[in-house]
């Protein structure tokens, strides 16, 4: 099996199944802004499993990217930095959620390589950086669940918008992978029923036919104009 093929059975495909069981959640609670503190048990699990699989992706990634990147030992500024080097629109990067809201959930993410006194390498955030609020959340209710801070339950922040932001992430990381394994690779699978890629045509099905003119065309379905070719 080539790489890409692979990727996309063992990647892309559990992406979908995580995006659905948040599309189940808005038959309890709809996707709005006035339910982004809307805490939940599945919220809380849900958070914790697309974090984790972020933290997989991007291990992955950096992999692909670096041969004796070190898997085991890394974390998320160690394999961050690999892939900003090597996709390096992943911090500005939107996506457009339910066809109505941008959200850019890897923003002010950027990550250098610095020296300490002794001439080892470490990794720091560039100045004005920040780790993203939904991975901190991702942290807080892992290693901290029942510690109050600002008055409020660390298990709270196991909301709405962190999970919906978090899972924007990672729908991000594969779809910039993707388009650079081959960039007509999202084509040929099942969609995102939440997001999509803004300024891309790949995300629409497609329709070719011939107008009357006797021009070969192609039609997009996603809102998108009839292009001749």
């Amino acid at each position: 099996m080539d790489y890409n093929n692979n990727y996309l059975k063992t990647y892309w495909k559990y992406y979908l199944l995580l995006e659905n069981r948040l599309i189940k959640t808005s038959e309890y609670v709809e996707f709005d802004d006035v339910n982004n503190d809307t805490y939940s048990i599945e919220y809380l699990s849900l958070l914790q499993t697309i974090c984790s699989e972020i933290d997989v992706v991007g291990k992955a990634i950096a992999l692909y990217f670096n041969k004796s990147f070190n898997v085991k030992k890394a974390n998320i500024m160690q394999w961050g930095y690999v892939i900003q080097k090597n996709i390096s629109d992943v911090t500005t990067q939107s996506t457009i959620f339910l066809k109505e809201k941008t959200i850019t959930p890897w923003k002010n993410w950027n990550i250098e390589e610095r020296k300490d006194k002794k001439n080892r390498t470490y990794f720091a955030y560039v100045s004005g950086c920040k780790t993203p609020d939904w991975w901190s959340a991702y942290n807080a209710v892992k290693h901290a669940r029942t510690t109050i801070l600002d008055g409020r339950i660390n298990y709270h922040k196991a909301n709405q918008k962190n999970v919906v932001n978090a899972l924007a992430a990672l729908y991000i990381l594969n779809r910039l992978m993707m388009i650079k394994l081959d960039d007509n690779l999202y084509r040929k699978v099942d969609k995102s029923r939440l997001f999509i890629l803004p300024y891309r045509n790949d995300d629409a099905d497609i329709q070719l036919f011939v107008n009357q003119e006797g021009d070969p065309c192609v039609e997009y379905s996603d809102d998108m104009d009839l292009v001749k070719v």
